[in-house]
């Protein structure tokens, strides 16, 4: 079986489209892994009123203050 090779600008070309295919696919999951970061600083935002009452409600006793645990 014969298999035609490229010529140089046919291989430049297609050099080229693999490497935009490449960075855009990094560029995607870059994006994504953005999305996500963005998304658990949200959660843990709005979590914030919980998570301090939480620690209000637990967080006392002769062990907790300035000489003891935080």
């Amino acid at each position: 079986m014969i298999v035609e090779q490229p010529n140089g600008v046919e291989a430049q070309l297609n050099h080229l489209e693999s490497t935009v295919n490449m960075n855009h696919a990094t560029t995607l999951a870059k994006h994504t892994q953005l999305i996500g970061a963005i998304n658990e600083t949200n959660a843990y935002i709005q979590d914030g009123p919980t998570r301090a009452a939480n620690a209000a409600a637990f967080n006392t006793g002769p062990l907790h203050g300035p000489l003891g645990l935080p």
